[in-house]
């Protein structure tokens, strides 16, 4: 957005983005890809093939590694840091603000007071059906996303067990 609007823009402009625990994320956008597995039509090319390599959630996080080391792959925001998305090139924040999806009604207020539109609701949308992500990862399953994302859980202080 940065680049869209300009440096000068974005600089006077109050800026913010979200971040998500990784484990949580991972699942979050499993369960949704998995919701749409018995009508593809819902899907991006990205999410069918990944649908298409995976049975279920172990099989593709086990899959991780595995995924294709090319242009398609790689550049999904699925596989980014979430830190590279709000950061430039010399890992310096881009973004003013920084709020956390696990405190998203009390981080939005922040934003919405900040905004001029204190008392604001955010409606909650897109929300997937799973349960706690605990639950979902194995010893090394949970491995195999503490590694991709280090740089987030260690910027954000993510933990597996929680904050």
């Amino acid at each position: 957005m940065r680049e869209a609007y300009g440096h000068e823009a974005w600089d006077n402009a109050f800026t913010f983005a979200w971040v998500r625990n990784p484990w949580e994320r991972i699942l979050s956008w499993w369960s949704m890809i998995e919701s749409q597995r018995s009508s593809y039509g819902g899907c991006s090319r990205f999410q069918q093939l990944v649908l298409d390599t995976a049975s279920n959630f172990e099989d593709f996080l086990l899959r991780f590694d595995g995924f294709p080391d090319d242009e398609f792959f790689k550049s999904n925001w699925l596989f980014r840091p979430q830190i590279a998305m709000i950061s430039d090139e010399c890992g310096r924040s881009i973004v003013d603000f920084v709020g956390r999806f696990e405190r998203l009604v009390e981080d939005w207020q922040v934003v919405a007071r900040r905004v001029g539109r204190p008392g604001v609701a955010l409606p909650h949308v897109n929300q997937s059906s799973h349960g706690p992500y605990q639950d979902y990862y194995s010893p090394r399953t949970r491995d195999i996303v503490a590694r991709h994302f280090a740089t987030d859980i260690r910027t954000f202080g993510y933990a597996f067990d929680g904050e």
